[in-house]
This record gives C-alpha cells, structure tokens and sequence, in this order.
C-alpha cells in the first residue's frame, strides 16, 4: 500500500511540474483551459497533503482489518449409521 500511495504522489508531483511548465507558455491555453489547470492543481495540492496523511494511517488501518477479531469454538458431532443386517 504504501508503494502505491507513494506512486500516486510522486506521479501527481510530476504532473504538476508539467503543467507549471505549460503554464509560463504564453498563448498555450485559452481562458477556459486554464481556469481549468488552476483547479486540477488546487485538487492536486489537496491531494498531496492527503496522500501524505494516508501514508501514515493507511498501513496501519489494512493491517488491523486482518486481525482476528474473534475465534469461535463450534463443536461437531459425528453420527454412524450401520445397516441392520440379519
């Protein structure tokens, strides 16, 4: 889990860092394009700090929910039914 948190960051990082370098373009995006990039990188900043605080409870919650909670003692019987033969 945490090769995976950490993947996602560091993917979200370097898409950031791309699209801060298509953003000094003058002319590359129209208003609406870059209204929209403003908005993916608020989320990705969220997402950043979250992540952030995923990794460190994120390993810790899937490890207990593999914990035994409770061990049940059920007892069987066995029942031998032999033919009358006679």
């Amino acid at each position: 889990m945490r090769v995976i948190l950490e993947t996602q960051r560091t993917r979200i990082h370097q898409t950031q860092v791309k699209k801060d370098k298509e953003l000094q373009q003058p002319g590359l995006f129209d208003h609406d394009e870059r209204r929209q990039v403003e908005a993916d990188k608020r989320y990705w900043e969220r997402r950043l700090n979250e992540l952030a605080k995923e990794l460190d409870s994120e390993p810790d919650r899937i490890r207990r929910s593999y914990e035994v909670k409770a061990s049940r003692f059920e007892p069987v019987g066995l029942v031998y039914l032999w033919p009358v033969t006679g």
